[in-house]
């Protein structure tokens, strides 16, 4: 499993971002109240195993992006 925290919506504060090989897909959650207590379930990807994500700027428009890596049955980013 892997998580990692960061503002996906673009509101100002940090939402999470998971991946893990047991839970296929890419799953993120939006902290809906700004402050930690209510969450709302999002779903990025829903294909195959992914044992680790990152994200950042690849292509420079300034909004954050997800890479992910497949698990050891598979190739390449995706």
């Amino acid at each position: 499993m892997h998580l990692e925290m960061i503002d996906l919506s673009g509101d100002g504060d940090l939402d999470l971002l998971g991946a893990g090989y047991y839970a296929p897909g890419i799953r993120w959650f939006e902290n809906a109240a700004g402050n930690g207590i209510a969450w709302t379930p999002g779903t990025i990807v829903t294909f195959e195993n992914h044992t680790g994500v990152a994200t950042g700027g690849l292509d420079g428009d300034g909004d954050p992006d997800v890479s992910s890596v497949g698990s050891f049955f598979t190739t390449g980013l995706v």
